[in-house]
């Protein structure tokens, strides 16, 4: 996810537009006949951060004001339309996730996640709950595999390296506790995470340090317990620098997209892996590659059905970053991409998050024209 919440700071970096890739069954033009993208802007924002729905079709987005201070926005889903209502001051500056109807979550900087009461009149920030030492921390992702539990994933800075870190949110009506982290053996950044059943939970990461050539993508399982979690062995992902975003299709296949940055030389490249669940067994494929372009990295994903998923990035054939779309198909041999089909509309400054809330409707969430923006869409296969 790119974002000042996401978290994944490799990706801002590249001043980037907004890519929508199309992870489907078949390549072609990934909009087909569908409705094409509207393009909402917030005029009072900088940008949106970050994006997550509940089940009742409520979204919530964080966003940073030119104050720096920041807001939250409730975005409802009507049909295939998606109105934004008026912002409120509060929220963290990543990644949200709504485990119940009435309670969204939001996760940033410091080792704070913020509740978010969603009701009929509008949001309502509560007070935030925080990691000891939170100031140590960075919390970049978050996702909910049950009704009263969430589990965050980021990073505890300890000197010149950082730790991954895990901790569970024990979320009781109105009420959100937050549990003690959970280290992650080795020098490891987790950027995303997502939660294919109520048990199992897979991040994407990173190894730690300093940005540079050679880095390695990490992909690792995380287990809810009954009374704590545990954390598989993690993955390091050869031909891949990082994998900022995961979504899972069904409860044992998951999708991660990120970029690889060639010790050879050469500019971003996004990449995509698949990783499968076979037992306590996380079984991880070979990066695919976004060929035919000069640069490219991806930053978020989400899955509207099981056989289709929409992952957010950039790509450019020159020196101009393009907001568009490219399909996937996944056949035996892996996830391939098609060709990027350019998108009309808004040119994105920045890149945050996705979410697919209904089979037939997406909402990407950035920034573009000096604003805070919204890209609603339809997903073809």
């Amino acid at each position: 996810m790119f974002s000042a919440g996401g978290g994944p700071l490799v990706l801002r970096l590249c001043a980037a537009t907004l890519l929508v890739a199309a992870l489907a069954s078949s390549a072609g033009s990934a909009w087909g006949s569908a409705p094409g993208p509207v393009v909402q802007l917030v005029p009072s924002t900088t940008e949106l951060l970050g994006v997550g729905c509940t089940a009742d079709r409520v979204c919530v987005s964080t966003s940073i004001l030119p104050n720096l201070n920041l807001e939250v926005f409730p975005l409802a889903v009507h049909g295939n339309k998606v109105t934004i209502g008026s912002g409120v001051l509060g929220g963290e500056s990543g990644a949200v996730a709504c485990p119940i109807d009435s309670l969204c979550e939001s996760v940033g900087g410091q080792g704070i996640v913020d509740p978010i009461a969603v009701g009929p009149s509008g949001l309502t920030p509560e007070p935030g709950v925080h990691l000891k030492n939170a100031h140590h921390f960075l919390l970049e992702g978050i996702a909910c595999p049950s009704a009263d539990t969430c589990v965050v994933v980021g990073l505890h800075e300890l000197g010149a390296n950082a730790v991954a870190v895990v901790a569970e949110l024990h979320v009781t009506g109105s009420q959100t506790v937050l549990g003690q982290p959970v280290t992650v053996p080795g020098a490891y950044d987790l950027a995303a995470i997502a939660c294919p059943t109520a048990t199992s939970c897979v991040a994407s990461g990173q190894t730690s340090g300093v940005l540079a050539k050679g880095k390695k993508a990490a992909i690792v399982e995380i287990r809810v317990g009954a009374s704590r979690l545990s954390v598989g062995p993690v993955q390091q992902v050869k031909g891949a620098f990082a994998l900022q975003g995961v979504a899972c299709t069904t409860s044992k296949t998951c999708l991660a997209v990120g970029l690889d940055y060639p010790v050879t030389g050469g500019g971003f490249t996004a990449v995509t892996v698949g990783a499968t669940l076979k037992g306590r067994t996380l079984s991880v494929g070979v990066p695919v590659t976004l060929t035919g372009v000069k640069t490219s990295a991806l930053g978020a994903v989400a899955c509207p059905t099981s056989n289709l998923c929409e992952a957010t990035g950039y790509w450019s054939k020159g020196n101009r970053p393009i907001f568009g779309v490219v399909p996937v198909t996944d056949g035996h041999d892996g996830p391939a991409f098609g060709t990027p089909d350019k998108v009309p509309g808004v040119s994105f400054t920045s890149i945050a998050d996705i979410v697919c809330p209904k089979p037939k409707i997406c909402i990407a969430v950035g920034g573009g024209a000096g604003s805070g923006a919204a890209v609603t869409f339809t997903p073809v296969q």
